[in-house]
């Protein structure tokens, strides 16, 4: 990690040297074989050596900003956690009733089902056809 973040820093600094060196031409001025390459490039050069460096530390920014929120919920967490157990006579009597409201569940057995996906329209529950035909009638009366 320190290799890849020192060559970085070099490849950077390499081309602010190479920026500066050609600043100091002419404008205008194009340089003969390799260097004129060079000096073509040299947008590209430097836009690489900014984004090799830019971009691991905008990811840590990020990171350490997602990491302190993690942070964060887990003390909120352990601070719950702990007035849970400190408890008191209120608290506990909250705890009872949501528990109490909790094991009042209603379980739906098959002549409370109005609709089953799972079955075609014609195989629901004969009880529906009388409001479907009433629906039908409606939706044909509204469009004439």
């Amino acid at each position: 990690l320190f290799a890849a973040g020192a060559l970085g820093l070099l490849n950077f600094f390499g081309c602010a040297y190479l920026g500066s060196l050609l600043a100091q031409l002419p404008p205008g001025a194009q340089l003969p074989g390799e260097l004129g390459a060079v000096q073509a490039v040299f947008p590209l050069l430097l836009a690489y050596a900014v984004s090799y460096v830019a971009i691991p530390a905008v990811r840590f920014a990020r990171l350490q900003a997602e990491n302190a929120a993690v942070a964060q919920r887990n003390a909120n967490r352990q601070a719950w956690r702990d007035a849970l157990r400190r408890g008191g006579s209120e608290l506990q009597k909250r705890l009872e009733a949501a528990s109490r409201r909790g094991k009042k569940l209603r379980l739906v057995s098959e002549e409370d089902v109005a609709f089953d996906s799972s079955k075609s329209l014609g195989e629901q529950p004969e009880q529906q056809t009388p409001a479907l035909d009433d629906f039908d009638r409606r939706l044909r009366d509204a469009t004439r």
